[in-house]
Parts: C-alpha cells; sequence; structure tokens
C-alpha cells in the first residue's frame, strides 16, 4: 500500500512511478504466492468442495485482471472428498500453470473449467477458444509449462491430457486419482 501510495505521488512517466510499480507488482504477487502455500497446507481446506471453492474464486480473480471471460462448471454439491496437501498442491499448480498459459499465449476470449468427480476421480477441465499449438508428442517442448504439469500430477498419481490444433483453442483435461473415503473413516 505504501510503494502504490508513493507510485501516484511520482510524476507520470518517470522512471521513479515505474520503479514503485515494480514494487507494487512484486508485492502481490509475492502475497498471492505466501496466500496459495498456506491454503495448500491448510488441512481445514483438505474438502473436495473447498477446493472447488478456492479454485473458481482464483480463477474468476486471475481471469478478470486480464480481460478473458470465464465459464465455470462445477458442481453444487462435491462429497466431502479428503484431498491430501501434496495432491491439492500439485493440482493447483497445474491449473494455475494452465490458466497462465491461456493469459499469456492463447489470446483467447474465454476459458471455460469443468470440474467433476468420476470414478473416484478428479476430473478438471480448462478449455479455451484461443489460437492453439502443436502440442508436442514429447514432453521436450520449448519451456518447461507443459513437462513440469505431466510431471507434478505424475507425482501425485495423476495424469494430464493437453489437446490442441492451431486455430481452434486448447484443452487441457486433469485426472487424479483419489482415496474416497471420508478422514473420519480412514483413521
Amino acid at each position: 500500500m505504501v510503494s502504490e501510495s508513493a507510485a501516484l505521488e511520482a510524476e507520470s512517466g518517470s522512471r521513479q512511478r515505474q520503479r514503485l510499480q515494480e514494487i507494487c507488482d512484486s508485492s502481490r504477487q509475492l502475497a498471492r504466492t505466501m496466500e496459495e502455500i498456506v491454503w495448500a497446507q491448510d488441512p481445514k481446506r483438505d474438502d473436495l468442495d473447498k477446493v472447488a471453492d478456492y479454485f473458481s474464486s482464483f480463477a474468476t480473480k486471475l481471469l478478470a485482471d486480464s480481460r478473458v471471460s470465464c465459464r465455470l462448471d462445477f458442481p453444487v454439491d462435491l462429497p466431502a472428498i479428503p484431498l491430501e496437501a501434496q495432491k491439492r498442491h500439485e493440482l493447483f499448480l497445474v491449473f494455475k500453470e494452465s490458466l497462465n498459459n491461456v493469459i499469456k499465449h492463447a489470446a483467447a476470449t474465454e476459458v471455460r473449467i469443468a470440474l467433476a468427480w468420476v470414478n473416484q476421480s478428479i476430473h478438471l477441465t480448462i478449455e479455451d477458444n484461443g489460437r492453439g499449438f502443436i502440442v508436442p508428442e514429447t514432453a521436450a517442448s520449448k519451456g518447461n509449462g507443459l513437462p513440469n504439469m505431466h510431471n507434478r500430477l505424475q507425482r501425485v498419481g495423476g495424469r494430464v491430457v493437453i489437446q490442441s490444433e492451431p486455430g481452434r483453442g486448447t484443452r487441457v483435461e486433469i485426472v487424479l486419482p483419489v482415496n474416497s473415503q471420508p478422514a473420519e473413516k480412514r483413521r
């Protein structure tokens, strides 16, 4: 807040104002990252319905800032299935990477996010109407994003399938099997 106030007081277009704006942006990003870490480790947040609430809130805020419209297709009643911190964290990071890819690379105007509980697994789909791309046949691609998404989900027993075609948008489908016993029955 102090750096935002100082930036507003600095002369418009000045190097000082630019540097203060960089401090503001870095501070916001750091606060968001800390919030994500705290959320991922908080055992009170481990039920699937709370995960869905956090994901929908996160996506709505992130995409609103980028001017990409967001359609959410989340069930109203999800089972009270616990999702351990490591799975929750890896799932979130893949979800976040998918949304960042839409914002940075897709030139999309809309993204649809769907969540479902099917056959003891979380199914999360992120689909955009952007420019699409040719999906590399191997995990070796120009950047680290796609291989990291695959590796993160493999570490926790899940998988990600990326479908895209130039001019037709991209679809990222995440499947994460979960032990569906309520916490009180697993003890």
